[in-house]
């Protein structure tokens, strides 16, 4: 069976907002690829603030972002790919394969 998730239309998030609907899913996932938790909780509040504080901008409505937070050898590695809501096929695939074929050699 296919698992499909409906897509709601975006909601405008104020930073208090966000803090309580995402702080606690943040810190469970800074836990899992911290060394401490003082450097989880580290973690949490500096990716937290980035969300609320970040210069970046929406380049289209309904732009779409997909993050991949690494912990490369004890350094944070933020990995943002991210599309427009009438890219292709092929522009998904094009994308994955970018992102498929970073490598960290020793």
């Amino acid at each position: 069976m296919e698992n499909s998730k409906k897509l709601l239309a975006p909601v405008r998030l104020t930073a208090d907002a966000l803090c309580q609907t995402y702080t606690a899913r943040v810190y469970k996932f800074a836990q899992l690829v911290s060394k401490s938790s003082a450097n989880a909780e580290d973690l949490a509040q500096d990716a937290l603030e980035r969300a609320i504080t970040t210069d970046r901008y929406q380049q289209a409505p309904g732009q779409v972002d997909r993050l991949w937070i690494l912990n490369v050898e004890g350094r944070r590695l933020v990995i943002d790919a991210n599309y427009m809501p009438g890219g292709t096929a092929q522009d998904h695939a094009d994308l994955a394969r970018v992102v498929d074929s970073i490598a960290f050699l020793p």
